[in-house]
């Protein structure tokens, strides 16, 4: 099924009465030949002609909003059917305006509230084939939109150029560093480098305890060295004594 854009079709007024309701029924039927030829700014003037010469009758805003629908003029024609709905009590003739209405949302492109206008004529007419179709129609535009939006957001996010404080920074970034700052690095630096030299020169230091301490003698020890140093004291004045008797032997007896 094809979904139905086009508005309704005008409506023919048959009723029969005074002059003044025979004058209104010709302008109006007047303005419906107009349109049916394509004619749609004649039939415009008539249909407008009729909401004067009956400003309480739901049928010339009607027709209006249908020759407005087929100028293109797609506000007008809105503001038309919502008029008529306002002048009649009668739940089908209301359906079709709200089914009309959805039409011409959908041809301007509001996919949402042409959803909400095909609702409402559902709510009235619930069995409407048309309206469950353009209601559904209109809902896959709207999803569709929605998508588009939100792609084109987050596209236009991504080529966003960066704001003032994020720009400047930035550029705070690729600035050589100013004199102050190289001293700094420089002071930096030479701290660096002396932690390194202190930590070479810095030899752990010994602990007193692990060095060797000299064995103490106790008392027989010592009188022992020195007993052995007298007796060596007197081998050597012996040894020197025995030198000097040698040297003075006796002479022979010849």
């Amino acid at each position: 099924m094809k979904n139905r854009i086009a508005a309704a079709a005008v409506l023919f007024i048959l009723i029969a009465g005074s002059g003044a309701s025979q004058t209104f029924k010709g302008t109006n039927n007047e303005g419906v030949d107009k349109y049916d030829n394509g004619k749609y700014d004649d039939a415009i003037a008539l249909f407008k002609k009729g909401t004067e010469l009956d400003n309480k009758s739901a049928i010339p805003d009607f027709n209006l909003g249908a020759g407005y629908y087929k100028k293109g003029d797609y506000k007008e024609s809105i503001q038309a059917f919502q008029n008529a709905i306002g002048k009649s009590s009668d739940e089908e003739f209301q359906s079709k305006a709200w089914y009309n209405i959805g039409n011409a949302h959908l041809k301007a492109g509001d996919y949402q509230a042409a959803v909400e206008a095909y609702k409402n004529a559902l709510k009235l007419s619930a069995n409407d084939p048309e309206a469950k179709y353009n209601l559904s129609y209109a809902l896959q535009k709207l999803k569709k939109k929605q998508e588009e939006e939100k792609k084109k957001q987050e596209e236009q996010k991504k080529n966003q150029p960066p704001k003032q404080d994020q720009k400047k920074e930035e550029e705070k970034k690729k600035e050589p560093p100013k004199q102050d700052q190289k001293n700094d690095q420089k002071k930096d630096q030479k701290k660096d480098q002396n932690n390194q030299d202190d930590k070479k020169n810095d030899k752990p230091k010994q602990d007193p305890s692990n060095q060797k301490q000299k064995p103490q003698l106790n008392k027989n020890d010592a009188e022992k060295m020195l007993n052995a140093l007298k007796d060596k004291e007197k081998d050597l004045r012996k040894n020197k004594k025995n030198q000097q008797l040698r040297g003075f032997g006796r002479e022979k007896d010849w």
